[in-house]
């Protein structure tokens, strides 16, 4: 079962795969993903959401899940 925190995460993790810009190659925006990730999130996030995709990754996107890979 996932916490509220986890769940928010998820979200968060989709939308920023989602809304940066796209005009470049699938490599640079999967890197640009990551770097934002590695910047803001907390290192406990990172953690935690690098363990819920060792699990599977329900619920992220394929861009957020090769965003993740990278960090």
């Amino acid at each position: 079962m996932e916490s509220h925190q986890l769940t928010s995460m998820i979200s968060m993790a989709n939308q920023i795969a989602a809304n940066l810009p796209h005009d470049q190659s699938q490599d640079e925006c999967d890197k640009a993903v990551a770097s934002h990730l590695q910047r803001f999130w907390s290192r406990g996030m990172k953690e935690q959401i690098r363990a819920h995709l060792a699990a599977g990754g329900e619920g992220l996107s394929e861009g957020a899940k090769r965003a993740l890979a990278l960090i």
